[in-house]
């Protein structure tokens, strides 16, 4: 009788146990797959893939190549949901061993609003511990989780196209400051002459620059030797600089669109100037707005009405495919500054009142640097 007892005893132990495994269904274990996905936890949604998918797509593959697309991209708002089975679909991949969950997912980007559809197949596998041997449901994972686009092979590409700075006009649509055809001045290291240093001596007196900014410049780490390293740029209205700087060695140019001020320095005092952002700036800045390669305003109309000027940058996301082939996954048109896409037109009736001499005299040869400077 005692033996009877502790047989049906361990049956139903065992009973318990089976139907505590049996428990674990497909789809709690992809909701959990979800939930980190929704909070970017890439290193927990690795440990969820299946034997075969973490074979095949080390760590590098995902996780890193996750982090490295989102924060590229800048993701937000990730939002993925699904379907819940049915019984009967769950009855399915209980006896089958397999179960598939469409789901959408639900970003932002930089470029703008993603949305996608793809699908999800959960196997369920044996797990090895040093105790027991357990099965769980795991993801089969491809990169078309990321973006279908790439699911057979290829890499992600963004582009970021600049937005025109708004122009700055008087009341009688006069020009103050404007964006017109320059020459962005520049040098190959390699062709600077036996003395480098005195070239860029005369580069910089010439370009309205000082030695150590060009220094700064020709010492940044993707410089090389036979490359046309840019400096600056000037406009038409410097052809007396440009024709010397053209007899130096190793000066080069090339045709751009940069800030022209047809006032000069007649006017310089009222629209300030434009240069590049500086790392002091991007401690105060709004990093998502400004980055190290953009132009922002400095005195004047330029740094007053900066917000409205500078316009908004457009970015295109796309899908290359490792033929080549390009697909845009998301686009966002360049933003132009202004004022619904006009320039900024001043009522002040009395600019061409205002002489040189109301500026006082110590501060008159930083204002004829600033209008000779045209960043």
């Amino acid at each position: 009788m005692k033996k009877t007892a502790l047989f049906v005893f361990l049956s139903l132990l065992f009973m318990v146990s089976a139907c505590s495994n049996d428990d674990i269904t497909p789809q709690e274990r992809f909701e959990k797959y979800v939930n980190h996905w929704n909070n970017q936890e890439f290193s927990q949604m690795y440990d969820m893939l299946t034997s075969q998918a973490a074979e095949t797509y080390p760590t590098e593959d995902f996780v890193d190549r996750y982090q490295t697309i989102y924060n590229d991209l800048t993701i937000s708002d990730l939002n993925i949901t699904f379907e819940d089975l049915s019984e009967d679909q769950m009855e399915t991949a209980m006896e089958k061993g397999t179960a598939q969950f469409p789901f959408t997912v639900e970003m932002e980007s930089s470029a703008g609003p993603i949305t996608f559809d793809y699908k999800a197949t959960l196997i369920r596998e044996e797990v090895s511990s040093s105790e027991e041997t357990e099965e769980n449901w795991f993801v089969k994972w491809d990169p078309g989780f990321i973006f279908p686009e790439i699911k057979d092979g290829g890499e992600i590409a963004l582009e970021i196209s600049e937005p025109k700075r708004g122009e700055i006009l008087d009341r009688n649509r006069m020009p103050l400051a404007i964006n017109d055809n320059v020459q962005e001045v520049g040098v190959v290291p390699e062709d600077l002459g036996e003395n480098p240093e005195e070239t860029i001596q005369k580069i910089a007196d010439l370009a309205g620059m000082s030695t150590e900014e060009i220094d700064g410049v020709l010492n940044q780490d993707w410089v090389q030797p036979n490359m046309f390293v840019p400096l600056t740029k000037l406009p038409p209205s410097e052809e007396a600089a440009i024709n010397q700087l053209s007899e130096l060695d190793g000066v080069t140019f090339s045709d751009a669109t940069g800030r022209v001020y047809p006032l000069g320095e007649a006017a310089a005092h009222l629209t300030g100037y434009v240069s590049q952002v500086t790392a002091e700036d991007l401690e105060e800045l709004d990093q998502d707005t400004y980055d190290a390669d953009d132009m922002m305003g400095q005195r004047g109309l330029e740094s007053l009405f900066e917000e409205r000027l500078k316009g908004e940058e457009g970015a295109t996301i796309t899908a290359v495919s490792e033929d080549g082939e390009e697909t845009v996954i998301a686009e966002k048109e360049a933003e132009n500054g202004g004022t619904s896409s006009q320039p900024l037109m001043l009522t002040c009736r009395k600019l061409y009142m205002r002489p040189m001499m109301v500026i006082p005299e110590q501060r008159q040869p930083s204002i004829q640097k600033q209008a000779k400077h045209w960043p």
